[in-house]
């Protein structure tokens, strides 16, 4: 498990740098719109000792940037949730977030994260918290440094969530509705 944790550590950064659209290239639309998820969508993703569940929350979604592919809506702040489940507790992260919407018709929806706007939480359950000395995750200087300086250089950047088949983006073009 220290592992995985120190490879988490390792690969968040990367991501973030190698996925990120700096909305201020992007137009205004030209047209303001919005969109309506009238329901949370939530996936979950097992492996061993981690139980990850993904949900993006239900609400208004105001355009806010558009290019040549499609639009891009924003969410609710919070919008995106992710909550991993440990032996040692719960781990729960909220991000702003938005859903990009091609303006190819076959192609699906894809929902984006904003860098720099996660907000975490941690509950460890009361019978682990002596036991649990190493609840820290990735607190040797150097990880911690190279994370904040990824974080920091791509704050603000939308950080899309593509993955194939993902079952939160599966079907989402058809749940939002037009205000």
């Amino acid at each position: 498990m220290k592992f995985l944790k120190s490879l988490l550590i390792f690969i968040f950064p990367v991501a973030i740098v190698a996925c990120g659209i700096n909305p201020e290239k992007l137009n205004a639309p030209a047209i303001a719109s919005s969109i309506y998820l009238d329901a949370d969508r939530e996936a979950k993703q097992t492996i061993p000792d981690v139980v990850t569940t993904y949900t993006l929350r239900k609400g208004i979604y105001e355009s806010a940037k558009e290019d040549a592919k499609g639009t891009y809506y924003l969410g609710p702040e919070g919008c995106f949730v992710t909550q991993l489940a440990v032996a040692q507790g719960t781990h729960r992260g909220a991000s702003n977030c938005g859903i990009f919407i091609p303006h190819d018709v076959n192609q699906t929806a894809i929902i984006f994260t904003i860098v720099g706007t996660n907000k975490v939480e941690q509950t460890v359950k009361p019978s682990d918290t002596k036991a649990n000395t190493t609840g820290n995750i990735g607190t040797s200087p150097i990880a911690m440094a190279a994370t904040n300086a990824a974080i920091k250089m791509e704050s603000g950047q939308y950080e899309l969530r593509i993955r194939k088949e993902d079952p939160i983006a599966k079907d989402l073009r058809s749940l939002v509705k037009p205000k």
